[in-house]
């Protein structure tokens, strides 16, 4: 009894005391004199934290990339003259597909509550080949050779994009964010498709391209 006495007396509140419990440390804190020190993250954490900001980065690379595509595809498309009906049809289902891949990353983005500005303008280049290649093929007559340019241009733009999808799904699956995960596998199935088609549709315009020369 008198153990306790002194306990209580002093302060000290073990777990047979009737005083106020002691406040519980918060994760990552520890608090020494009344001064709140941030311990340094375990590296399972640190890792973790490391690989969300380069899935984030990526994403916001394939944002900006996205986002010229669409606007490319909508100022551009609908002039592009087009020698064959095929590849029309072809540039409205890449609108439609870049459309929705873009609408995916916004879940993504909501998913990690971040923004999706900032992605690096170097990414363009691919989307940069693309809007020339649309806009020569609006100021230009229509003929086999001016769709395989631009089919050629196209196919390059989505073979790349679907290996960067492949890239950040991974990454994402790394990090924990299966949802993404599964949404880049999608993106990265449609652009390669859309490249194979797109490269059949090439070799087979230089091949006309061949015959109207001779």
């Amino acid at each position: 009894m008198k153990g306790i006495d002194n306990a209580r007396s002093s302060g000290i509140h073990g777990p047979h005391s009737s005083g106020p419990p002691m406040p519980a440390a918060r994760p990552g804190r520890r608090e020494v004199a009344g001064v709140v020190i941030a311990l340094p993250r375990p590296p399972a954490e640190k890792a973790k934290h490391a690989q969300r900001r380069r899935l984030l980065a990526g994403l916001r690379d394939a944002y900006a990339a996205a986002t010229a595509q669409v606007e490319a595809l909508r100022r551009w498309a609908p002039d592009a003259a087009a020698a064959s009906p095929a590849l029309r049809r072809l540039l409205v289902r890449l609108l439609g597909e870049a459309e929705e891949q873009l609408h995916r990353l916004d879940h993504a983005f909501a998913s990690l509550r971040e923004d999706s500005g900032g992605g690096d303008p170097r990414v363009l280049a691919d989307v940069t080949a693309v809007a020339d290649a649309l806009r020569g093929a609006a100021a230009s007559r229509p003929g086999p050779g001016s769709d395989a340019a631009l089919a050629d241009a196209l196919r390059r733009c989505e073979r790349n994009g679907a290996e960067e999808a492949v890239a950040l799904r991974l990454l994402a699956n790394v990090a924990g964010a299966h949802l993404i995960a599964r949404l880049l596998d999608l993106t990265a199935q449609e652009r390669h498709a859309a490249a194979q088609v797109l490269a059949r549709f090439a070799a087979e315009s230089v091949l006309r391209s061949g015959d109207v020369a001779h």
